[in-house]
């Protein structure tokens, strides 16, 4: 049985990019573009679907 709930991991840069996000004062997409990505891409790392990498979560802090 797959668990459809986040690992503690993935809660933990969900977190951290929600934070990063709302401190920044962007929209998402502002925000994606000064990282280098689109939103629709942080958007899969804002919902757990897809991990970044340290190097993003760093860039995002």
């Amino acid at each position: 049985m797959v668990s459809v709930e986040p690992d503690r991991d993935r809660r933990e840069v969900m977190t951290l990019l929600d934070g990063a996000l709302a401190d920044s004062g962007l929209t998402q997409a502002e925000f994606a573009a000064a990282l280098g990505t689109s939103a629709s891409r942080l958007s899969t790392y804002r919902s757990g679907k897809t991990k970044p990498t340290a190097v993003f979560c760093f860039r995002a802090r």
